[in-house]
């Protein structure tokens, strides 16, 4: 089991002052830094703790639960994929989960690249695409070419990875001139959804437990996760709502959020979602989609 440090450092900015957020099972809690509002778990779970958690059952309920949602999802994410990398492109899908995007992508011309962390999710990718080139890891410990794909999407797999700054560093180095990235992540700042979970359970949002479907070792802000791309190589073109809710509730909480950011620009929706290109190309950011 890891051993917490005594004066650990906030593994984006580097700083030490930190607060504790959330106490948990030990030997881990949950700090926040003071500078770049990054909360993160700490010690880091290792490598094999966190395998056990992504197995076959993890993935099943993704085909079956909220179904008719889960597609409407997954064409919206296209519709923001086909406005930055044109039909032909050559695409990375990390953290490709249980194929549905890949199958969509690859439907459309895309030239796809799957990525799993687990045998168990490419397998699930491979019995939905059988023809699907997957690798199976951590991305930066895969064989991939830099400078060889157009586009990389990262759909809320960014917070489960134990180093989500060298994998966005790896990103980096795999896209072409003028690439993009497209992510979406947990919003920390997510104070409608967290009101709504204390009103109903009696307790403050948990963020990490080693029992829960979702593992989620790092909590991004819209000010830690733009901190983070710049360090990566990245600019920003635009960061918003991640509309991605399938629960007929939390949709309906999270259209409530959006009026907070269209109003006054606080982005308080329970995730976000990022278009980002490699850095020293000057192209405007397209139309914003939702």
């Amino acid at each position: 089991m890891p051993t917490a440090s005594a004066t650990p450092a906030c593994p984006l900015c580097e700083e030490t002052d930190l607060r504790v957020v959330e106490e948990t099972e030990p030997p881990y809690r949950v700090l926040a830094c003071k500078s770049c509002e990054l909360a993160f778990v700490h010690p880091i779970p290792d490598r094999a703790t966190l395998a056990a958690a992504y197995d076959t059952a993890y993935y099943a309920p993704w085909s079956r639960q909220h179904a008719a949602a889960r597609r409407r999802m997954w064409q919206r994410r296209l519709a923001h994929l086909l406005c930055l990398c044109p039909k032909g492109g050559r695409l990375l899908e990390v953290g490709a989960g249980d194929g549905a995007f890949v199958e969509l992508t690859m439907a459309v011309g895309y030239q796809v690249v799957a990525t799993e962390f687990s045998d168990a999710g490419a397998r699930e990718i491979r019995r939905r695409v059988p023809n699907a080139e997957v690798h199976v890891g951590e991305l930066v410990d895969l064989p991939l070419l830099a400078r060889s794909f157009d586009a990389v999407t990262a759909w809320h797999c960014l917070e489960h990875m134990r180093d989500p700054f060298a994998a966005m560093r790896e990103i980096e180095r795999l896209l072409k001139p003028g690439g993009v990235l497209l992510l979406a992540v947990p919003n920390r700042h997510n104070v409608p959804m967290a009101c709504l979970y204390r009103c109903v359970k009696g307790r403050p949002y948990p963020l990490f437990s080693l029992s829960t479907k979702e593992i989620h070792l790092f909590h991004f802000t819209p000010r830690s996760l733009r901190w983070a791309l710049r360090q990566a190589g990245f600019r920003v073109l635009h960061l918003g709502w991640d509309n991605g809710m399938v629960e007929p509730l939390k949709r309906l909480v999270d259209y409530v959020a959006m009026i907070p950011y269209m109003v006054g620009g606080r982005l308080w929706t329970e995730a976000m979602l990022v278009w980002a290109q490699t850095e020293g190309v000057s192209t405007e950011g397209p139309a914003w989609i939702p």
